[in-house]
């Protein structure tokens, strides 16, 4: 792994200076909806949603709903103040609104690289090929169970076709990506909780037996987390999950082009805390709602009191540099992060942050370390990682 052109980027003089307040964002998660035609679990977002009556149903409200002048608007500032990634998520399920595929639009006048998060449920045969056309970096599809009942437990649905026809969409933007002659990254990234741990080689099975399975670029295995301070889920069936993905399923794709990522090192910071006692690296993403307003951390969207400007109002610049944003940080640290997850969207680099605070002072001595690749991380530098956690 190689570091150096990762971290030879415009935040290295406030890396090396220890300006962390200073880091300017590379990469901005847009969330165009909170509305979903889930209710998952142990979603990140129901505190928010019930705060907003659409946990059990959806609205149009605007502060919910991104408008086009927001998208547009927001998507211009953000360029303006030198993001150069738009990763678009949820809140709820981002092909929900329309305002998705035109964000993607837009995020190409503005020559900005854009991705989709999306729990598939509704790539059509349209939207499927619109989202070809317009070119995104990558599509990552969410994956809740690994089979009918278990993807309904999980998601409280009913539907009892429901998996069945995601299976034949991940078939068929697979065919339409290969047909297209796309560069897309096509991922998925199955979710390991108590409910879907039992069906997780059902479903590796089920993708695998997919005509069009070389063109999936990779599936990832990733542990639920809760974020709301409650006891995470037993690292004992996480490791017997990783030990099916990495003894049973890693083989099994092994002749074709599928990459398994079993996220191993998720379940070992979960269970082992925190290296570091501040946050140092919020300011590499921007977190941006549907309202235009942005919040610290992905994990804090929609809480007033994360709250550090509005897109509508001010330029990034502007929101980076206002007491607004500088109060939330502070009150972040001054309490040792104890509110926050331990898998927030900035841990990976905040783990090595406090590896290069631990160093010997100087400017060189720490250039040299990352060029010599002494820093030990589990996040890899490169283009899909300045979107993926």
């Amino acid at each position: 792994m190689k570091l150096e052109n990762w971290m030879l980027s415009k935040n290295l003089n406030e890396i090396l200076n220890q300006d962390y307040d200073l880091i300017k964002p590379i990469t901005a998660e847009f969330v165009t909806t909170l509305n979903c035609n889930f209710s998952c679990t142990q979603c990140a977002y129901k505190p928010a949603k019930e705060n907003n009556s659409v946990w059990k149903k959806t609205s149009k409200k605007s502060n919910i709903q991104m408008t086009e002048e927001v998208m547009e608007l927001s998507l211009e500032r953000l360029a303006e103040g030198g993001v150069k990634n738009i990763l678009i998520t949820g809140g709820g399920e981002p092909l929900i609104t329309p305002v998705t595929l035109k964000t993607m639009a837009k995020a190409n006048e503005l020559n900005l690289t854009h991705a989709l998060y999306t729990n598939g449920f509704l790539l059509t045969k349209r939207i499927t090929e619109e989202i070809i056309s317009l070119d995104p970096l990558f599509t990552r599809i969410s994956i809740y169970g690994g089979n009918q009942r278990t993807m309904n437990q999980y998601t409280q649905t009913k539907s009892m076709k429901s998996f069945d026809s995601l299976i034949e969409k991940i078939d068929n933007i697979a065919k339409v990506k290969k047909e297209a002659n796309s560069s897309m990254n096509l991922g998925l990234s199955y979710l390991v909780h108590p409910i879907t741990a039992n069906s997780v080689l059902e479903f590796a099975h089920r993708i695998r037996e997919l005509t069009n399975i070389d063109n999936i670029n990779y599936i990832r295995f990733t542990p639920a987390v809760d974020y709301f301070g409650g006891q995470q889920h037993s690292k004992e069936l996480m490791n017997d999950v990783f030990e099916v993905v990495n003894g049973i399923i890693k083989p099994l794709f092994e002749d074709i082009n599928t990459e398994i990522k079993p996220y191993m090192h998720r379940v070992n910071d979960l269970h082992g805390g925190k290296n570091y006692k501040q946050c140092r690296a919020s300011g590499w993403f921007a977190e941006v709602a549907p309202s235009g307003k942005m919040y610290l951390c992905c994990e804090k969207h929609f809480l007033p009191e994360y709250e550090i400007g509005d897109l509508t109002l001010n330029t990034l610049d502007e929101i980076w540099s206002g007491e607004q944003r500088r109060e939330v940080i502070q009150r972040v640290n001054n309490q040792c992060l104890s509110d926050c997850p331990t898998l927030c969207k900035p841990h990976e680099l905040n783990k090595i942050f406090a590896q290069l605070e631990n160093l010997p002072d100087g400017r060189k001595l720490v250039l040299q370390t990352i060029r010599q690749n002494q820093i030990k991380t589990e996040y890899c530098p490169g283009k899909l990682n300045d979107f993926q956690s």
